[in-house]
């Protein structure tokens, strides 16, 4: 499974920790430096780019870096038996439209879970995140920008009202209502994301 998302444009990275010195001594370092993104000196030349003439959107231009990470700071969710935070490699795209319809013209920095992508790779993932960019405003018309804004805050509370209702659903029945509540919000999930499917990529288009 593959994992494409937007990320905060006041994200910061972290590069790959160069190779080891034979017979430096010290604590080897897990994180090299820093991939700030609204500061272009610290990005350094991209693995990938990408420059198309789309119907919709005009010129988009997406950029890609190999193998950065953040620096995780919480050990919650994380198990490791030596308390030892992970390095989680991945892509990030920087995707710049020029001229970018019903929103304000910057660029979207995007986070890839896979990595060494490629132009094909890249290019791809473009497409991906500007079709359901298309589908999400086509589907709104003139709410068009009040629903760029919507998938994150449903998202979460999406997440916020599971669970509220999970805890409630435990509280009043127990263990017991696993066995039938599961079923019933599957099917809730698969008529929404179903109907969701066909309002916003129609057969045909």
């Amino acid at each position: 499974m593959q994992v494409l998302a937007r990320l905060r444009s006041d994200r910061v990275l972290r590069r790959a920790v160069p190779l080891r010195r034979p017979g430096t001594r010290g604590r080897p370092r897990r994180h090299g430096g820093e991939f700030v993104f609204g500061q272009p000196d610290t990005r350094g030349t991209p693995d990938t780019e990408t420059v198309t003439d789309t119907r919709l959107y005009g010129t988009a231009a997406a950029r890609s870096w190999n193998r950065f990470h953040p620096r995780l700071t919480h050990r919650s969710s994380w198990d490791a038996s030596d308390g030892t935070l992970p390095i989680v490699e991945e892509t990030v795209i920087r995707l710049a439209i020029d001229p970018l319809p019903r929103a304000a013209p910057k660029p979207a920095w995007l986070w890839w879970s896979g990595t060494d992508a490629r132009a094909t790779d890249t290019d791809r993932l473009r497409r991906a995140y500007l079709r359901r960019s298309t589908a999400v405003a086509d589907a709104a018309g003139a709410a068009a920008d009040l629903a760029q804004a919507l998938p994150v805050t449903c998202w979460n509370l999406g997440i916020a009202a599971a669970a509220s209702g999970g805890g409630l659903l435990l509280d009043h029945t127990g263990p017991y209502a696993r066995p039938w509540s599961a079923p019933v919000l599957l099917a809730l999930a698969l008529t929404v994301t179903v109907a969701a499917r066909h309002r916003g990529f129609p057969t045909g288009r």
